[in-house]
């Protein structure tokens, strides 16, 4: 029994006396510094491989900002970002690990801009200050107390940034970390530009609508789906009323205004889901999946009447125009093709044309288009202003 006891006692004795030389020669440290390089090196491998899985750019800033959040603590976060054709400058601000409406000015862009274009690579603010004096930033962005600014670098050059403030613990930014936050942007930067080329090969160029080719390929995902599970979707064309007088009285300059005006505000009364694509010259398009008529004519009306409400300036006078809409339901029908949908709504966009402009026409559908058809009958329903009637036309 002795001799057991004595026997452990020694392998005790030995284990401390190893576990002693090899903490003393610092093996054990740095053991546990490599354990915990693996797990970062993990995480970064883990982390960018969902990363390149996203395909919107809005998610992929959703993404990345969950990441650093969780992971880096910072006070405040920015990414400022510039898309090409764009005049605006679009912002992701965070204070105190939430988001923010916060916006960081646009001469902080330029000078960051300025910096980084002149072929500077240093990250951390104070030395972007030593070449980029604190005079060219605003109070309110110096308030923020940035320090590390993050390049987004494209084919086309810079476009953005990203700005990290002191951590909430006040720990400083070790050197895995920057490593991980620039390789994640590297990635990052990428992907979004390829996402904003992408886009701006689907919108066209003046209003920011959706381009007619892009149109049509929704058209027919929608008419499919339609199809599929019997659901009901709808189509709008609308037209400018009187937009070649406007052009020759006004100018050219004047009706790319008024396109680009009636464009945004056109797009603020449609859902997220809802489709409005510039058909060509002054006509337009929506495409308002999971709709029924009443809904469908109640969208066309507030198009309608938000455009006839737009104004723009032109030579200090106030101008506005009228819009006539055609619309017709998306239901599965044998001839529910794109083509024939559009020949629908078209048809009866031209009689909103020939029956006094500045209202909606809804094509008739169902047993009463099957029965006009029959009868050589066409009922057209007018939503105008000061008038809503059912009138029927011999053809």
């Amino acid at each position: 029994m002795k001799n057991e006891e004595n026997m452990t006692e020694q392998i005790t004795n030995d284990f401390l006396a190893q576990f002693n030389s090899l903490n003393s020669s610092g093996i054990l440290e740095k053991n546990k510094e490599l354990q915990h390089e693996n797990r970062q090196l993990h995480r970064l491998i883990d982390d960018s491989a969902a990363l390149l899985l996203i395909t919107s750019a809005d998610s992929m800033f959703e993404f990345i900002s969950t990441k650093f959040l969780d992971y880096f603590l910072p006070q405040f976060m920015a990414f400022i970002i510039h898309p090409p054709r764009e005049n605006s400058i679009l912002q992701y601000c965070y204070k105190n690990i939430g988001r923010v409406s916060d916006r960081i000015d646009d001469e902080n862009y330029k000078s960051l801009h300025k910096y980084f274009d002149n072929g500077n690579n240093d990250n951390e603010f104070d030395r972007i200050t030593e070449i980029i004096p604190l005079e060219n930033f605003t109070q309110d962005f110096l308030d923020m107390k940035p320090l590390l600014v993050f390049p987004l670098k494209g084919i086309d050059g810079i476009y953005g940034f990203a700005i990290f403030s002191e951590k909430l613990t006040r720990n400083n930014y070790t050197s895995a970390e920057i490593d991980y936050i620039t390789h994640m942007f590297s990635i990052l930067s990428v992907m979004i530009q390829n996402d904003m080329h992408y886009k701006i090969y689907l919108t066209d160029p003046k209003t920011g609508l959706y381009t007619y080719d892009y149109f049509i390929n929704k058209l027919e995902e929608t008419t499919a789906i339609v199809g599929r599970y019997n659901h009901t979707a709808g189509l709008i064309m609308i037209d400018i009323d009187f937009f070649r007088k406007f052009n020759e009285k006004w100018g050219h300059l004047a009706g790319d205004k008024l396109l680009i005006t009636i464009s945004a505000a056109m797009s603020v009364v449609l859902r997220k889901e809802d489709c409005l694509c510039r058909f060509g010259g002054d006509e337009f398009a929506v495409l308002v999946p999971e709709t029924d008529a009443t809904s469908l004519m109640t969208l066309a009306e507030r198009l309608r009447e938000i455009v006839s409400k737009t104004e723009i300036k032109v030579n200090g006078q106030a101008l506005s125009v009228t819009i006539s809409l055609g619309a017709c339901l998306i239901t599965a029908d044998e001839n529910a093709k794109p083509k024939n949908l559009l020949d629908r709504a078209k048809k009866v966009l031209y009689f909103a044309k020939m029956n006094g402009r500045n209202c909606s026409v809804l094509f008739p559908d169902g047993l009463l288009r099957r029965a006009a058809v029959h009868l050589g009958i066409s009922g057209i329903e007018i939503f105008a202003p000061k008038l809503t009637t059912i009138q029927t036309q011999q053809n």
